[in-house]
């Protein structure tokens, strides 16, 4: 049985998959209103205060976050090493209750001309979807092949290389790409938009998420296909755990 590190664990920065790694929100707390920034890069994110917080909830791996499509949880200031304009990879566990409109699990996405980068449940009630912005405007973004089915536990990965100018998402661990919409340039508009988790980081928190979400990670690089299929059959492989 895969079960999450406890809290306090450390990183193994030597693991390969601990490389990029600029923010990793574990959610196992369970409990309180904070979420730790594993990686060590201080983005912490702070749940929203009263009826806006999301609640403690568990999953298969752990604890973990539910939010009823009301909630969100967002850093309290931006981190520059979540400042990514390069090679990006979010890799989230997720189980969504309802796929209706664009529920945004995890952003760096503010009001037009503050845009960043932003993985979704759903697009339009359909697949889900990674979503970048060049120019903090406009965007370019690819869905998945399929839906998600609402009441299921699925791990989803938007990865964007700049170097290739590809956009690609994975649906627990396999290459799951729908249409691409747009022309996907080679870097992302640098934004002051927060990290937010359950919603955008815009006036008023737009698209928000109902379901719940077990962890979330942030790299800045492109993870390859097997980085990607490890991290489904492991997802805490990179971390020390004394036994």
């Amino acid at each position: 049985m895969i079960l999450k590190p406890p809290k306090g664990a450390m990183l193994n920065r030597g693991h390969p998959l601990a490389r990029g790694l600029k923010g990793c929100w574990l959610m196992n707390e369970g409990g309180g209103t904070i979420v730790n920034d594993m990686s060590r890069n201080g983005g912490v994110i702070q749940l929203a205060a009263a009826a806006a917080s999301p609640t403690w909830s568990a999953c298969d791996l752990g604890p973990a976050l539910s939010f009823d499509g009301g909630d969100y949880a967002i850093q309290s200031f931006e981190t520059s090493p979540l400042d990514i304009t390069g090679s990006l990879t979010i890799v989230t566990y997720v189980n969504p209750s309802s796929l209706t409109g664009y529920p945004t699990v995890v952003s760096k996405w503010g009001a037009s001309g503050n845009k960043q980068f932003k993985l979704a449940a759903a697009l339009n009630n359909g697949a889900p979807y990674i979503d970048i912005s060049p120019n903090g405007s406009g965007d370019v973004y690819r869905a998945g092949a399929s839906n998600l089915t609402v009441g299921a536990w699925n791990q989803l990965a938007g990865v964007y290389n700049s170097t290739a100018a590809t956009l690609d998402i994975y649906k627990n661990g396999v290459l799951s790409n729908g249409g691409l919409t747009g022309t996907v340039t080679t870097s992302i508009f640098s934004s002051s938009a927060r990290i937010c988790v359950g919603a955008s980081d815009d006036a008023s928190f737009s698209n928000k998420y109902s379901g719940k979400i077990g962890y979330v990670y942030i790299y800045n690089r492109a993870l390859t296909p097997t980085d990607i299929m490890n991290l489904y059959r492991s997802p805490f492989c990179m971390f020390e755990v004394d036994l």
